[in-house]
């Protein structure tokens, strides 16, 4: 054997143990990030045990690019955000922004997801496409508990026959059974329900007759935040880059773009 090349595998089989543990102890002394999130599917779920959904994987990788290792779970939105304010979490998603909770948390200046609230009706009944039409036939409308809708949607909710729901599963159900007559809800975690419980030829959202497109009835963007007691400013501002740096043109960052667009669910375990 060429002596040279003799003494290079030598040198490769010599070092290749110590490069992977030194791999391995820096991956395993990665200072550990508590994350939370609400269950809000296809974005943040819990299956077998682990964290899933399009939003749950661009925030590990983001926060991994900071060299910490994040421990992400699904819990109640409530517990969630007081998580945050204690510093018993350092970050949560995805959440409205308001004067009350910027006294306790840092937000990422891009959202993290866009809802964008339609109204839901079973695919049979034929209804009109102005809300203020809708209003004046007392139709009754199913909402979630413990949403906050966006502000223009305030007037129209203020006026409406409302029905207070704990899931969209339940309101679809309802809507189904004709115990109400329209779902309002983000379209998002909306279709993932219709698609799971295959009912996506029943209910459809309530459409334009001049475009037979959704009528969007408000948008609203909802961010990462991050608690101002366990994160240090510079660890906010970092990740704050990683997330919205225009200068992040690598494949990366576009897999993770069209991972949010379109919503999909994407969950490694079986």
């Amino acid at each position: 054997m060429n002596l040279p090349i003799f003494i290079t595998r030598i040198r490769d089989l010599l070092f290749l143990p110590l490069i992977v543990g030194l791999t391995y102890i820096s991956s395993a002394s990665a200072e550990q990030w508590t994350v939370v999130a609400l269950e809000n599917p296809p974005y943040s779920y819990e299956k077998n045990g682990v964290a899933c959904g399009s939003a749950v994987q661009r925030v590990q990788i983001a926060v991994e690019a900071l060299g910490k290792q994040p421990r992400i779970s699904i819990v109640p939105w409530k517990r969630a955000l007081a998580m945050v304010r204690s510093g018993e979490a350092h970050l949560a998603f995805n959440a409205s922004r308001n004067a009350e909770r910027e006294k306790y948390a840092y937000f990422i200046q891009k959202p993290l997801i866009e809802e964008v609230y339609v109204l839901y009706k079973r695919i049979e009944d034929s209804l009109p496409d102005q809300t203020n039409q809708l209003n004046t036939q007392g139709l009754r409308l199913g909402v979630q508990r413990g949403y906050n809708y966006p502000p223009e949607l305030q007037g129209f909710l203020s006026q409406a026959r409302k029905e207070i729901l704990d899931s969209i599963p339940q309101a679809l159900e309802m809507l189904i059974a004709g115990r109400i007559d329209l779902f309002i809800g983000d379209a998002g975690p909306v279709d993932y329900w219709l698609n799971q419980a295959g009912l996506a030829e029943k209910i459809t959202p309530l459409t334009s007759t001049e475009t037979a497109r959704p009528v969007v009835l408000g948008r609203q963007p909802t961010y990462l935040v991050l608690s101002k007691q366990a994160v240090t400013r510079a660890e906010f501002e970092a990740l704050n880059d990683v997330l919205n740096s225009q200068a992040t043109k690598d494949s990366r960052r576009a897999t993770l773009d069209r991972q949010m667009n379109t919503a999909t669910q994407n969950c490694t375990q079986n």
